[in-house]
C-alpha cells in the first residue's frame, strides 16, 4: 500500500502495514481525552498526504522519521493514524550495552503505550498480544 491508494479511499475505510517518512511536522494539541494529536505530512514515493497522528505522552514526531503505520482510517474531514510503530533500527546500527533495570523500565513504556493504544481503540488489552507486541518492538522479531 502507498500513500496514493489511500487517498483514493471512501470515508470510513482503514489502512495499515507499511511505511512512511514525516516529510513535516505541524502543531499538535491535546483532545478532550488528554490523549496528544500531531498534524504532520507524510510522504513516500507516491506522493504526500496530511494527516492527524495520535501520539503518546505528547512524544512529537520527529522531520525525517519512518513510521510503519499499522492502524489509520479515512474519515469525512482527514485521514487519521491511530496506532504506528518506529521501526527498531538494525543491531549494527544501534549497539548498546544497557543494564537489565534499563532494558525493564523501557518494556514496561512499551506495554504501557500498547494497553493505552488499544483502550483508546474501544479494545480490551489481550496479555498475549501485548506480550507479542513488545518483543516486535524491542527485537524488530
Amino acid at each position: 500500500m502507498q500513500i496514493a491508494d489511500i487517498l483514493k479511499m471512501s470515508v470510513g475505510q482503514g489502512f495499515g502495514g507499511f511505511d512512511v517518512t514525516v516529510k513535516t511536522c505541524k502543531k499538535k494539541w491535546q483532545d478532550v481525552n488528554g490523549g496528544w494529536i500531531q498534524q504532520a505530512v507524510l510522504t513516500d514515493k507516491s506522493g504526500d498526504m496530511l494527516v492527524d497522528v495520535y501520539i503518546i505522552n505528547y512524544e512529537p514526531l520527529q522531520r525525517g522519521a519512518t513510521l510503519h503505520i499499522t492502524v489509520g482510517k479515512v474519515q469525512e474531514s482527514r485521514i487519521w493514524i491511530d496506532q504506528f510503530v518506529l521501526p527498531s533500527l538494525t543491531e549494527p546500527e544501534y549497539d548498546h550495552n544497557y543494564s537489565e533495570p534499563y532494558i525493564k523500565e523501557i518494556e514496561g513504556k512499551i506495554r504501557h503505550g500498547l494497553v493505552c493504544a488499544d483502550k483508546s481503540a474501544g479494545k480490551v488489552p489481550n496479555k498475549e498480544d501485548i506480550r507479542f507486541w513488545t518483543e516486535f518492538i524491542l527485537t524488530g522479531k
